[in-house]
């Protein structure tokens, strides 16, 4: 046996020894990635009912949000209205009683005049 004949040997047995190597190593690498993909299944199956009543909830939220948006549309159409209420109440109310108060004012000077007059 020669050098070459056994540098030939050596190197068939290193890359037999480096095939096998590999063999195993995807072997491993494939169960491995095998795990991952049952563990995203096993995530996905648990998280996507969260997921779904979550939107649920939000599709909730959105309706009760909506519905106060409307509820305090009304509260300050009321609010316009009954600021106008009080300011036609307050104008036609205290026009008269100015007037009565005037009135009164003067009546008053009149009594005072007429008692003033029969003391005298």
């Amino acid at each position: 046996m020669n050098w070459l004949n056994f540098l030939y040997l050596v190197l068939s047995i290193a890359i037999i020894g480096i095939s096998i190597g590999l063999v195993i190593l995807l072997a491993r690498f494939s169960k491995t990635l095998n795990n991952i993909n049952k563990l995203v299944e096993d995530v996905q199956r648990e998280v996507m009912p969260i997921v779904s009543d979550l939107q649920v909830t939000v599709n909730k939220v959105n309706d009760g949000l909506s519905r106060i948006d409307e509820i305090t549309g009304s509260v300050k159409d009321i609010s316009g209205r009954f600021n106008l209420v009080v300011k036609i109440l307050q104008e036609a109310v205290s026009s008269p009683l100015i007037k009565l108060a005037g009135v009164s004012a003067g009546a008053k000077k009149v009594i005072n005049t007429l008692i003033k007059r029969e003391d005298v």
